[in-house]
């Protein structure tokens, strides 16, 4: 059905912004198709911030092809996805605003499940669980893109899986677009799920997270420039936390390190600075840091890849250090302290 199809108004609208991801964004299209929830009872909007991959070309054949109604709407200039969410909500029909992005693809009931969440009126926000796409699971390799499943309600409500009453999210505001940022390496960083459900929250809204809604997350291999220096991206932290002081207590580490490795490696570097001046026993400091990276890859190791843990130990430790960066520059930029 094409976007002039289906005149009723749609239970849910599906907003999905894009960019140069066209093999994926075929493969989220193709399980929205194959949903649980009427076609009829869906439409879909993808907005494309200015792809140069083939993506308007595969959408203008597909579009047709597709049972729901969809609408596929060019961004005049690559804003950041933020832009483009705010713009597909007011485009959208329905009185729900279900959230995904380009490389996932969602269950087949995910709909069904994410929309009778909202039968109870109180029901503002929900979101549901982000699984890595079984069949890429150990082929992706050391490289991995470092994400996180989501098995039950997580305090960043990413917009992977998560879906708002369109009411509550008019009245917000939407999408907070100066939280779309540029990171060191000049990639877009958006964290606008995470301040979005918090505000809502602090509204005095009530969310829910439903395990029965599924998304699976493409599991991306990395070039290995790029996965070391990944947590840059995340300098943004500080900021989320200063604007919402609650997500010290559900997002960091005794209220204060990003998380438990970055302690390990602030005590690892006090003691390999101690050691040539002090004593050498301060060396025994980076013990803690090394046993973590041998814990971490103990699930993948074997005799084969033995001579490789050394190396990878190394590099665990170096793109440890670039989250630890990330959360300085974060400190200071934002005036609010994550280590």
């Amino acid at each position: 059905m094409n976007a002039e199809g289906a005149a009723a108004a749609p239970r849910v609208s599906v907003i999905i912004p894009t960019r140069n991801r066209a093999r994926m964004l075929r493969e989220a299209l193709d399980a929205l198709a194959a949903q649980t929830l009427p076609p009829d009872a869906f439409e879909v909007i993808v907005v494309d911030n200015c792809s140069t991959d083939g993506t308007p070309q595969m959408m203008a054949a597909l579009a047709p092809e597709l049972p729901f109604r969809v609408l596929y709407h060019v961004m005049p200039s690559n804003r950041g996805p933020a832009r483009s969410r705010n713009t597909a909500a007011r485009l959208a029909r329905a009185p729900i605003l279900a959230f995904t992005d380009d490389d996932c693809r969602p269950d087949r009931e995910w709909l069904a499940r994410t929309v009778a969440a909202f039968d109870d009126p109180a029901v503002a926000l929900a979101s549901g669980k982000v699984l890595f796409k079984p069949e890429q699971w150990g082929k992706a390799g050391f490289f991995a893109r470092d994400g996180r499943e989501v098995f039950e309600e997580h305090s960043t409500y990413t917009w992977s899986n998560s879906a708002y009453r369109r009411d509550v999210f008019d009245a917000l505001g939407g999408s907070d677009e100066s939280l779309c940022l540029p990171d060191f390496r000049n990639r877009v960083v958006d964290c606008g799920d995470t301040d979005l459900a918090w505000r809502l929250k602090e509204a005095g809204h009530r969310n829910v997270f439903v395990p029965e809604a599924v998304v699976y997350h493409e599991l991306e291999s990395m070039k290995p420039i790029d996965w070391v220096c990944e947590p840059l991206r995340l300098f943004v932290v500080a900021e989320l936390v200063r604007r919402h002081p609650q997500l010290r207590g559900a997002l960091l580490y005794k209220g204060l390190f990003f998380n438990r490795a970055n302690v390990l490696l602030y005590l690892a570097v006090v003691g390999l600075l101690l050691a040539p001046v002090a004593s050498p026993w301060f060396a025994l400091a980076a013990a803690p840091l090394a046993i973590w990276s041998v814990r971490l890859l103990w699930p993948v190791l074997s005799w084969s890849s033995l001579p490789k843990l050394v190396p990878q130990c190394g590099l665990l430790a170096l793109r440890q250090s670039m989250l630890c960066l990330a959360m300085i520059y974060g400190s200071v930029r934002f005036r609010s302290i994550v280590l």
